[in-house]
């Protein structure tokens, strides 16, 4: 991952023993370096939980297919990945997910990690048996955790 540590460092090289009164050439050098490493520049120091691995993966997935990501579109899919980090997902695996499936974007479930799914209540024009079981495993849970906290209390 091209970090600005690393671009700091190309200048630094490119600069070297160059007339430093010669502003110019100075800038000129400058530029160039930006353009041809800033495509995917970006500071992520502050994102511990990128996989700088993986997201190179996905660059390259990207070129691959002839569909290279611009800074602007890759800045987007950190802000996504980072949205579906806060929603419980790993974003890495939705990265590697996208990779392996030959996406060229991103799938983010639409749900939260966190939520458990509830079987709907009709299956066509009938009762679901799944919501039925659901809601009377519910219900159970819920009278013995009444019967337990009562049975608690009166033996205290």
């Amino acid at each position: 991952m091209k970090t600005l540590d690393q671009l700091y460092k190309k200048i630094t090289t490119e600069i070297k023993g160059k007339d430093p009164d010669n502003i110019e050439e100075i800038l000129s050098i400058v530029k160039d370096c930006i353009n041809k490493f800033g495509t995917y520049l970006y500071d992520s120091s502050d994102k511990e939980w990128i996989d700088p691995l993986i997201i190179e993966e996905f660059r390259k997935h990207r070129k691959q297919i002839k569909k290279p990501m611009t800074p602007f579109a890759e800045k987007r899919l950190i802000l996504s990945l980072e949205k579906a980090k806060d929603d419980g997902h790993d974003p890495m695996q939705i990265l590697e997910k996208s990779i392996v499936s030959g996406w060229q974007g991103i799938v983010i479930p639409d749900k939260p990690a966190n939520i458990e799914a509830r079987p709907s209540r009709m299956r066509g024009t009938t009762l679901n048996p799944d919501y039925q079981i659901s809601e009377a495993t519910k219900l159970w849970n819920k009278e013995n955790n009444n019967v337990k906290r009562i049975n608690d209390t009166s033996t205290s």
